[in-house]
């Protein structure tokens, strides 16, 4: 699907070649399926047992996103706002251990670990079953 040699082969230069992509006029567009995607992160539909932190999960989503992407979305940037997602993102650092296993998961990590270090070969459309 992707030639091989396109893709960045460390952390660094994947957040380069996305800086440099994103800041490419026309480069990125706003579909309705990064609509989709905004409504689902700034509403619903939530899943029961989240609800109570999904403020926080919302907030702290559209406000990590570079600044490039946030202008798509039309979110603004405000010093308040920075303020604000430095003590979430510092109050998770220091909650996050002491969740319920449940609420540490990320499941796309989980899956993407389960499939390069267990299964290599597993398909995307497997992963609902692990």
């Amino acid at each position: 699907l992707v030639d091989k040699s396109f893709i960045p082969k460390t952390h660094e230069e994947l957040k380069k070649w996305v800086i440099e992509k994103s800041q490419r006029k026309d480069y990125l567009i706003h579909t309705d399926v990064a609509q989709d995607v905004a409504e689902i992160i700034s509403g619903g539909p939530v899943p029961t047992h989240i609800k109570p932190i999904w403020p926080f999960i919302s907030f702290t989503a559209f406000n990590t996103l570079p600044k490039e992407i946030k202008e798509i979305y039309g979110i603004k940037e405000t010093k308040l706002k920075s303020i604000i997602l430095n003590f979430n993102l510092y109050l998770l650092k220091l909650t996050r251990p002491l969740l319920p296993p449940f609420f540490r998961l990320i499941a796309p990590a989980r899956w993407a670990k389960q499939r390069l270090t267990k299964n290599p070969n597993l398909s995307f459309k497997d992963k609902s079953k692990l």
